[in-house]
């Protein structure tokens, strides 16, 4: 059995899949910047209800972020102390690409983001590759994560000659001005379809698991498109 957490922002979900990929517990909530007190009690609950013990996990699937800083920092701490203290592989999956997952049997490229703050998004966009059957593979992402103004995302959409689907994280004020300027050559699904889920998470681990292509839990980093406020602050004294 596999775990997979993701704790990357509010949006946070846990869920357990067999080794042939069946996804058997999932839950997704909303975390009030509670993951600390929530995610170990969430793990232990996602055991006991399926008569399983941590002896019977497998490997551990995480959420590296883009993200907050804590959540991040909380879900992978946690992935890498299962790995590590049961001796099992692990691996990490890109945030945005859980957001992107569900759409990818759209036909129109995406553009998954974040909010980061200062009016910044975690931004990554996709191209969609129509000719592959499996929706992981049908996803080429030919801008990796990075932090970009409402400008740039702006620029982006008026650039493609297409629609773009826009997915993830999307405040109301930005879903509203994107579809005041842009009208039909935005689409932006409803904000419950938008929810990242746990299963997308251990959907995108199991194509890897199938591979064999695991990271060491020792050198799995995270994903942080800024320094962080205290990492800001240093270098201004410095």
């Amino acid at each position: 059995m596999y775990l997979a957490i993701d704790t990357s922002t509010e949006e946070a979900g846990l869920s357990l899949s067999s080794v042939d990929g069946a996804v058997v517990y999932e839950k997704n909530w909303i975390s009030k910047r509670n993951h600390t007190a929530e995610l170990h009690p969430e793990i232990e609950f996602s055991l006991v209800s399926n008569d399983l013990s941590p002896d019977d996990l497998q490997g551990i699937i995480v959420a590296i972020g883009p993200g907050t800083f804590t959540g991040v920092r909380i879900g992978m701490a946690a992935a890498k102390g299962l790995s590590l203290g049961l001796n099992i592989p692990i691996l990490g999956i890109g945030t945005l690409d859980i957001a992107a997952y569900p759409f990818s049997n759209m036909e129109q490229n995406i553009i998954a983001i974040i909010p980061a703050g200062r009016g910044e998004f975690a931004c990554a966009i996709y191209e969609k590759k129509a000719s592959y059957s499996d929706p992981a593979i049908k996803l080429n992402k030919i801008k990796d994560d990075h932090l970009a103004s409402f400008n740039e995302i702006q620029s982006y959409i008026e650039l493609s000659e297409d629609p773009v689907l826009i997915c993830g994280e999307i405040p109301q004020e930005t879903e509203t001005e994107l579809q005041i300027s842009f009208g039909k050559k935005v689409i932006i699904p409803d904000s419950q379809e938008r929810l990242r889920k746990a299963r997308h998470l251990s959907y995108l681990g199991n194509n890897r698991i199938l591979l064999g292509d695991f990271d060491n839990a020792q050198t799995l980093l995270p994903v942080y498109i800024r320094p962080s406020a205290a990492e800001e602050n240093f270098d201004r004294k410095s």
